[in-house]
């Protein structure tokens, strides 16, 4: 949650007043209409001037190119909401007061425990005040949006069978390997290692000594994983090494290993992962390929119309974009993403593989 100061917000809300232009332009003092719907300035402006107030926030020329971009942000956020709510009403979806009751309790309980665990402000009408939205505001927009969307994906979702989740369990479940390595650069470096462990030193003496990997200082500890959040060399050697064994030079895009099998444990049972699972699956039902395409449909067909000053739709991005940007920039969509940052996904998908220091990416 932000903690920033609000003095500054006097200061955005001018700026915000000049980049959205007089009230007097098509839309008057509508920031956009989304097949006749109306997206208020007010709202918009009430956001934007919470997501860029306080303390650290930009000023000046930052200020003026941040308050664009945050903008466009949530006005596509804003504009996504309609869409998604003109297509729940296509498919005869409709949310009572008391479903949306219920959902908003919901989130309110899981926010408040959540913030207690992380050490934040646990006051729900404090974290309002930080979006900018009234209890009603996020009600009727958030939690009826994610409503809509969870019920979407179950209209177009396939059912999940106990046999499903079990399918899964026996086509993913791995035994959890403890290892530990050292990454050089040159197969003679990693032979000089090797030759230095079997003449008597200690394996995390020479991974101190000579590992470039960020996990050197540890002894060259990577923890307990599966072989295939690792790439495909380093998977095959961990998974056919036995216990002990001294293994390498294992060469890979990262470099040259020298590594060795701590333990191996069974995998964990299906009783234990079986949430996950289940999980995993309702999670791919949300990549249904015929709700994407309606998805795609409702935003290609909708009637958007943006304020001046304030951008222009992109029915193919699904945003709203500065059509004076060069092509690729504006920002990212308004809907979230997986983060794959600084991550090498393992050959075969199933998992994820060491970062660029060799170390495993959860780590």
């Amino acid at each position: 949650m932000r903690t920033y100061l609000r003095p500054i917000a006097a200061l955005l809300a001018a700026v915000l007043l000049t980049a959205c232009g007089d009230s007097g332009g098509a839309l008057g003092n509508r920031a956009a209409t989304v097949d006749g719907s109306d997206i208020s300035r007010e709202l918009l402006e009430r956001i934007v001037t919470s997501q860029l107030s306080g303390e650290g926030a930009p000023t000046g020329d930052e200020l003026a190119a941040a308050t664009g971009e945050v903008q466009r942000n949530v006005l596509s956020t804003l504009i996504s909401i309609e869409i998604v709510e003109g297509l729940a009403e296509e498919e005869g979806i409709e949310l009572s007061e008391e479903d949306l009751d219920t959902a908003y309790e919901e989130q309110v309980e899981l926010y408040e425990e959540q913030a207690e665990m992380s050490g934040q402000d646990p006051d729900f009408e404090v974290f309002l005040d930080s979006i900018g939205l009234t209890e009603e505001e996020y009600r009727d927009l958030i939690v009826a949006d994610v409503a809509r969307r969870e019920a979407l994906t179950a209209l177009y979702a396939e059912e999940i069978s106990d046999d499903d989740v079990q399918a899964l369990y026996e086509e993913t479940a791995e035994p959890q390997i403890d290892s530990r390595h050292i990454l050089v650069e040159t197969e003679d470096e990693a032979q000089d290692a090797i030759d230095r462990i079997e003449g008597g030193e200690d394996f995390a003496d020479v991974a101190a000594d000579v590992s470039t990997d960020g996990s050197a200082q540890d002894g060259g500890n990577l923890g307990v994983a599966p072989a295939s959040r690792y790439v495909p060399e380093f998977a095959d050697a961990i998974s056919s090494g036995e216990v002990g064994e001294l293994l390498g030079p294992v060469q890979t895009d990262f470099g040259f290993h020298v590594i060795e099998v701590l333990d191996v444990q069974d995998p964990p049972s299906f009783e234990a992962t079986e949430e996950q699972l289940r999980a995993q699956l309702e999670q791919q039902n949300e990549q249904n390929p015929e709700l994407l395409a309606r998805y795609e449909e409702a935003f290609a067909a909708a009637d958007v119309s943006v304020a001046a000053g304030l951008g222009e739709w992109d029915s193919e991005q699904g945003r709203v974009i500065d059509p004076d940007a060069a092509v690729g920039e504006g920002g990212e969509p308004p809907l979230p993403g997986e983060d794959g940052t600084d991550q090498v996904p393992a050959e075969d998908g199933s998992g994820q593989a060491p970062a660029e220091d060799g170390e495993t990416a959860d780590q």
